[in-house]
């Protein structure tokens, strides 16, 4: 039988033991991200004396086993000390990021230029502009006759023909482009190589100047390190790189504080123990150690409140040897294993919704776990998807443990919850649709030219929403405050409840959030504790919720594309390989489960992809499409990594098919060889 957590619960099956939990969401979700530790990768440049003079630890002399890198997460309040000095490092960090980014989009012009100088390139890339622009054309006749229609309006047959040339002439251009392109890149390696060495100077130049100025290594190097992942995403997607000019000051009435997203990181060679973080042996960084019995004492207030304690991390040093700290609020709600070392420390200011929030990232290097031997009956397939049940839970994925399986499901008051947080968005924005609509037809008198202009910006744009209003609000109460008072007195009554209200939704979606995360993490925790090997979904799932370009025709439909967003698959995903890499539990990840028959192999055909059961045309058998990919991702991975007797790869139970079926057995000479089987052979 199906176990679902519709009640905020999970029940596993009979195979595994009545092993269940309780959800208690205590509003401080744990918030860890671990990260191979071979995708780290140091892409800043060693500073000089400055690098060479800092904080080091006394690490272990060596380390032969492979460790992993874990990421804690804390919630903290603002700093007490927060000062003039401290913008004025945050205003460089912005400074240098703006300026390296201009050099990255000058030496990414350069190779574009040097690229399509080619005759053959220029000429395919033409036909290319000439085609992108001709869909752009189609969705403007579909916009007008949705306008005079007032619906939505389809394409008609002659329009999705020719999107479908389009698409194919597209497909054989870019592959021709790419080409095009390699050969360029050979016949003109040196010239390439010019522009990226000339970058590399710059950049270089950019960050000895910031240092100049006072902004400490450990932050610049962040910079960095930020521009350098930009830039080589911007080479591999295409996309534009784009300049973000530090944006000071107040932005919106009510709001003291500058409107600007902070980033402070301290680094530690070798890295430090969490003994010497909490006893304070480093003057750059160090928390201050709560109480013993901050994570184990039985009241959950207890444990909130002696979990809060100050940590302090230094933002740049001073002229007489010391270091400018910044003292932090923190709520440490999770330990940090004593093995852990700490290699660095960032203190964070991010946006979230219309208020900002202060977060402390303590980047970890723990020792890896023992790998998990694999066994043939603690094997489990995971396949994702989202689906509505009747009940009004969300199903998420479906765990197979061979013939017993379970599901895993966003409760109802989970849904009903994020129904009634969307339904109050779509109220505010009603609400500022009315206040514009007000503003676009009441009197105002005698306003200066300036300010008239302005307002007939705003409510002349249809784009214009609670964000434009509210803009127009703070400049107008700055600028001039003494015209059309009574005017600006029922918009600054509006944009105070609009904020406040916003801010309380935001809030809101995020517990929803977290409650989610945290379901997540706690089947992923009770899966890798079970399991011995396990199987996944591979299947990129991304393409259900990014909305088709102009040369792209749109087949999901926008109910199947929200309940993705809700889903979070990939949160699920990520818990997943999280908790089996703590336990040392190996991952399969398997494609095009979903089309095969776990019992015989053959491809079904179902009479329409959106039907839940299908019917295989081979053997019969009658299943749920979710339920057949688990237990086909199941036999996969198990196949993949625990040699078998079984003589098909996907026999059932161990016994050997017969009959037409027999095709299915391994070729004369032997049973059927795992592919780690094949590998060391």
């Amino acid at each position: 039988m199906p176990a679902c957590c519709a009640s905020g619960s999970l029940r596993y099956s009979p195979k595994i033991g009545p092993i269940s939990f309780d959800y208690q969401h205590s509003g401080r979700g744990p918030d860890r991200i671990e990260i191979p530790a071979i995708f780290q990768m140091n892409t800043s440049e060693k500073p000089s004396a400055d690098f060479r003079e800092g904080p080091r630890s006394e690490a272990p002399e060596s380390n032969p086993s492979p460790a992993r890198i874990v990421v804690y997460r804390y919630g903290c309040l603002s700093p007490r000390d927060m000062g003039d000095d401290i913008v004025k490092h945050a205003e460089m960090q912005a400074a240098l990021y703006a300026r390296v980014a201009k050099i990255n989009i000058a030496a990414r012009r350069d190779y574009n230029t040097a690229i399509s100088a080619d005759p053959a390139v220029a000429a395919i890339e033409a036909e290319i502009a000439v085609l992108i622009a001709e869909p752009a054309e189609i969705d403007k006749a579909v916009a007008a006759r949705s306008a005079t229609a007032r619906r939505v309006a389809q394409q008609t047959e002659a329009e999705a023909s020719r999107l479908d040339a389009i698409r194919g002439a597209l497909r054989e251009l870019y592959v021709s482009l790419k080409a095009e392109t390699l050969r360029v890149r050979r016949e003109k390696a040196s010239a390439l190589r010019a522009i990226e060495e000339r970058r590399r100077v710059d950049v270089k130049l950019a960050r000895q100047d910031a240092a100049k100025a006072g902004l400490w290594w450990p932050n610049y190097n962040t910079v960095l390190a930020r521009a350098d992942a930009a830039y080589a995403r911007a080479v591999k997607t295409g996309a534009e790189l784009r300049i973000r000019e530090w944006r000071g000051g107040d932005r919106w009435p009510g709001e003291r504080d500058f409107r600007e997203p902070l980033t402070f990181t301290f680094q530690v060679q070798g890295g430090m123990s969490v003994d010497e973080m909490f006893s304070g042996q480093m003057r750059q960084f160090g928390i201050d150690r709560p109480d013993p019995d901050a994570w184990t004492h039985p009241s959950r207030g207890e444990r909130h409140r002696r979990q809060r304690t100050t940590a302090r991390i230094a933002i740049y040093p001073t002229e007489g040897g010391g270091y400018r700290l910044l003292d932090v609020p923190v709520l440490l709600h999770r330990p940090i294993p004593d093995e852990a070392r700490i290699k660095s420390a960032t203190l964070q200011r991010a946006r979230q919704g219309a208020l900002w929030r202060w977060h402390l990232s303590l980047t970890c290097e723990l020792p890896a776990a023992t790998p998990r031997e694999p066994r043939a009956d603690r094997a489990c397939g995971i396949d994702f998807g989202w689906r509505r049940r009747p009940g009004g839970s969300l199903r998420t994925a479906i765990v197979s443990w061979g013939e017993e399986y379970e599901e895993i499901a966003l409760p109802p008051d989970w849904m009903d919850e994020f129904d009634r947080a969307e339904a109050w968005q779509g109220e505010l924005d009603a609400e500022a649709r009315v206040t514009l609509e007000w503003l676009r037809t009441a009197t105002l008198g005698e306003v200066p030219d300036e300010l008239r202009q302005h307002i007939a910006d705003v409510v002349g744009n249809r784009l214009s929403g609670a964000t434009a209003l509210g803009r127009l609000t703070a400049w107008w109460s700055r600028t001039y405050p003494g015209h059309s008072s009574g005017h600006l007195a029922r918009l600054q009554a509006w944009s105070r409840d609009d904020l406040r209200d916003r801010a309380a939704r935001v809030n809101w979606v995020a517990r929803l959030v977290r409650r989610r995360r945290e379901l997540y993490r706690l089947a992923a925790a009770r899966i890798a504790i079970q399991a011995s090997v396990v199987g996944i979904d591979a299947t990129a799932l991304t393409d259900a919720a990014r909305r088709p370009g102009a040369t792209e025709r749109d087949t999901v439909k926008y109910a199947a594309r929200s309940q993705r967003v809700r889903a979070a698959v990939s949160v699920l995903r990520n818990e997943l390989l999280r908790a089996c890499a703590a336990a040392g539990v190996p991952i399969i990840s398997c494609t095009g489960a979903t089309n095969v028959c776990h019992i015989c192999g053959a491809a079904p055909r179902p009479s329409s992809p959106a039907d839940v059961t299908w019917k295989c045309q081979s053997c019969g058998t009658v299943y749920d499409q979710d339920i057949n990919a688990a237990r086909t991702i199941r036999r996969r991975a198990l196949n993949a990594v625990v040699p078998t007797e079984i003589r098909g790869p996907l026999e059932r139970d161990g016994k050997p098919k017969t009959g037409r079926f027999s095709r299915l057995r391994a070729p004369r000479g032997g049973r059927h060889r795992s592919p780690l089987e094949k590998a060391s052979a």
